[in-house]
């Protein structure tokens, strides 16, 4: 990454990507007016099926951000829930982490890395 973050792989179950899990689900159902217009999403997002989540750190040892790879099939992963603090945003963390999450992806042996746009889930999320 760079000298300023550091990352930390685990996978969907681990307590701190847990936590991020549910502020991001929290935000979503914020934008949506609730959980009851996500509910056609919430089964393919749940935590437990993320096979490799990454939480990235601030010097001061402080979990800034995460992000995850779910598997589908045993070639294709797709990118899940790319969240920054709101204090940590505007250093294009995102950015960091989408490139690590595709080399990530490609030193595993996955054939395409792909990522859900907001046409196809309903949802507004703002550029990385």
């Amino acid at each position: 990454m760079n000298n300023d973050y550091r990352i930390r792989w685990t996978d969907g179950n681990d307590m701190e990507f847990e936590m991020f899990h549910a502020i991001t689900e929290n935000f979503y159902n914020q934008l949506v007016g609730g959980p009851q217009n996500r509910q056609s999403f919430i089964s393919g997002n749940l935590s437990k099926d993320v096979k490799y989540a990454m939480i990235v750190y601030s010097k001061e040892n402080v979990p800034v951000a995460c992000s995850g790879l779910k598997e589908h099939g045993n070639s294709d992963v797709e990118i899940k829930r790319v969240w920054v603090q709101p204090p940590f945003r505007g250093h294009h963390i995102s950015m960091l982490m989408i490139r690590e999450l595709e080399n990530f992806a490609h030193e595993h042996g996955y054939r395409r890395t792909r990522a859900n746009d907001a046409q196809e889930n309903g949802l507004c999320y703002q550029a990385v």
